[in-house]
């Protein structure tokens, strides 16, 4: 699974007895297979706050379900809902580039 798209696997919150984005986030950073740099709670905060503006809501869920579906987010196979999802935010993001969020999520990596 591309480093990129765990990094967006962070960006949801968590549901039930799922795995909040920060959870995620810093056990991809523990297991050394996220290229997420930084403060996971800021990380996950940014992509909070574009979930509504980018459109993006659908991809995040489908994302955080995929990876909270394993015990442990680095045996994940979630390529198909990683590269939507990453392809989502990336496009807000671009169009985008003075968000303070998307400054956030740029420099997370």
């Amino acid at each position: 699974m591309s480093k990129l798209v765990i990094v967006f696997a962070v960006l949801l919150g968590a549901c039930g007895g799922d795995k909040s984005c920060e959870e995620l986030c810093t056990e991809a950073q523990a297991g050394g297979c996220t290229s997420i740099e930084g403060n996971c709670g800021s990380f996950c905060a940014a992509l909070d706050t574009i979930e509504s503006a980018s459109g993006c809501g659908d991809e995040q869920s489908a994302y955080e379900s995929c990876l909270n579906g394993t015990d442990n987010v680095c045996d994940a196979s979630c390529d198909a809902q990683e590269n939507a999802l990453a392809a989502c935010a990336q496009a807000y993001c671009i169009g985008h580039a003075s968000d303070p969020a998307c400054v956030t999520l740029a420099a997370s990596f």
